[in-house]
């Protein structure tokens, strides 16, 4: 366990009936989020290092799963991501539990009529609008390239197993590019190496009032997303304004009217024009998200 030098005096008495069971470390001095993260991975004695943090948790078959994926995977793997069950206040990313339409809720009255109809969508998708769209099918343990993490930032930072060697070989991640390096750090390991995402939930993610949602971490973490959609996404001028508009939306529901407006400054002076999203426009961006594996789960 790695600590920066601001853990309370009632975690450190906590810790010490651990002792012997425990190995702590208390940073000299604050080496802030990412190089902590770095130090507790260099610390680590073994060669698949789990960075796990405080608030989350590792389901009973984390082990077993993510050891079958390491005998897996090739040699010059630097990450190892899955995916994860989300638990908390899922306000905080609007969460709402989808309703069925009427005509659902009328098929699944005869069961056997919903799972065959079910069954027809899925050929569909899979084998006529996926060839037809070019859309990659991803085996359960696949890589993920530097373009497809730059695009979905698919991979959980939490509990994800890094490849110590490789890992800091490649650099490990840079405080420079705070909040948003552990997406960048990935996409740099998929370059410069290989990085598997395992398609299996493995472990709990909980939202909460944290880092993640500070004003400072909202405010630039939403400039870096306009930035790089803007210089790094290799598609057309439409779906690339489609997915600028999808961005303004989640900032109009940032409920801090300060930070909002800031923001929308921002994108403004960027150049963005809102624009009404009609209904080819919203089924284009639900085809683009198609083949994002990391449409989440969430704990009911």
């Amino acid at each position: 366990m790695v600590e920066n030098p601001s853990v309370s005096s009632q975690t450190s008495e906590f810790l010490e009936s651990y002792r012997g069971k425990i190995t702590y470390y208390k940073n000299a001095k604050n080496l802030n989020l990412f190089g902590n993260w770095n130090r507790c991975i260099s610390l680590a004695k073994g060669k698949w290092v789990c960075i796990l943090h405080d608030d989350d948790i590792l389901l009973p078959n984390y082990l077993s799963e993510m050891k079958k994926a390491v005998e897996k995977v090739e040699e010059n793997t630097a990450l190892i991501s899955h995916r994860a069950i989300y638990f908390g206040n899922l306000d905080l990313i609007n969460y709402r539990q989808a309703e069925d339409s009427g005509i659902k809720k009328q098929l699944k009255k005869c069961k056997s009529l919903f799972l065959a109809l079910k069954s027809i969508k899925s050929f569909c998708i899979n084998h006529i609008i996926f060839p037809i769209l070019g859309v990659k099918k991803y085996k359960l343990l696949d890589k993920r390239s530097a373009d497809y993490i730059a695009k979905y930032n698919p991979l959980h930072p939490s509990a994800m197993l890094h490849n110590k060697e490789v890992f800091l070989k490649l650099g490990g991640y840079n405080q420079s590019y705070f909040p948003s390096d552990d997406w960048f750090c990935h996409i740099r390991c998929a370059e410069n190496a290989s990085v598997y995402q395992l398609d299996k939930f493995l472990s709990k993610y909980r939202y909460s009032i944290n880092l993640s949602f500070n004003k400072d971490t909202m405010f630039y973490g939403s400039i870096v997303n306009f930035l790089h959609t803007r210089d790094n996404l290799k598609i057309n001028k439409r779906l690339k304004n489609i997915l600028f508009q999808k961005q303004y939306e989640n900032v109009l529901k940032i409920q801090d009217e300060n930070l909002k407006n800031e923001i929308l400054k921002i994108f403004a002076d960027f150049g963005f024009k809102q624009m009404e999203l009609k209904i080819l426009d919203r089924f284009l961006y639900r085809i683009y998200r198609m083949h994002d594996v990391e449409i989440y789960k969430v704990e009911k």
